[in-house]
């Protein structure tokens, strides 16, 4: 009889060290679950978003702006609107291409002036040939025939256009590069936009 309950107290003394392990088991994995449901719930801090711009190594140009979101998302090989809009509509690559050529239509020779008349006559006709591009032309076809024209022109072993040709978006590229370009004359940023109308790609049937 005193063996019997010997063994029954062995045995209760066993079931009771495994149910304080099977405790202290369930509490370790109770610790470690709300560790993990705190890491989880603490949110890292967002880094800092750079701007998609390029640096501006012409301190007598304005600073290169941050792209805007629209631009972004406009996909590269979109047809732009066949429609010529009034300028205060044109919204995305259409507007950002043509405001981009359109401000760098200066004449840059030193010493040289320009009748008044010519410049006028001049840039309204890069101003009609910049629209006719913008309603019927695609980026994509524009890009490749900036390349070609600077690399003809011997803006190619700029760095600028290396970070143009090795950087980002085309249709991002193109907009910053257009945006710190300074052409030599007017009629050599006429003749520019003229050409792009007749490249492969650019000129469509109505």
């Amino acid at each position: 009889m005193d063996a019997l309950n010997a063994r029954l107290e062995k045995l209760m003394h066993i079931m009771s060290k495994e149910r304080a392990q099977r405790l202290a088991t369930k509490e370790t994995l109770r610790q470690n679950q709300a560790c993990l449901n705190a890491t989880a719930g603490q949110q890292k801090p967002a880094p800092a978003s750079k701007p998609m711009c390029l640096p501006n190594h012409k301190p007598s140009m304005r600073p290169m702006a941050p792209l805007p979101r629209c631009l972004l998302d406009w996909p590269p090989c979109c047809h732009l609107p066949r429609a010529i809009p009034h300028r205060r509509q044109k919204s995305g690559v259409c507007r950002l291409v043509y405001e981009g050529l359109h401000s760098n239509l200066v004449p840059a020779v030193p010493g040289q002036s320009l009748q008044r008349a010519s410049v006028i006559t001049t840039a309204s006709g890069a101003e009609v040939a910049l629209r006719y591009l913008c309603q019927i032309g695609t980026v994509l076809a524009y890009t490749q025939d900036f390349n070609q024209h600077t690399r003809t022109v011997g803006w190619a072993d700029t760095l600028l256009m290396s970070l143009y040709q090795n950087g980002l978006k085309e249709n991002i590229q193109l907009v910053m590069v257009m945006s710190n370009v300074e052409f030599d004359s007017l009629q050599s940023m006429q003749a520019m936009a003229q050409k792009a109308q007749t490249i492969e790609g650019i000129q469509r049937d109505c």
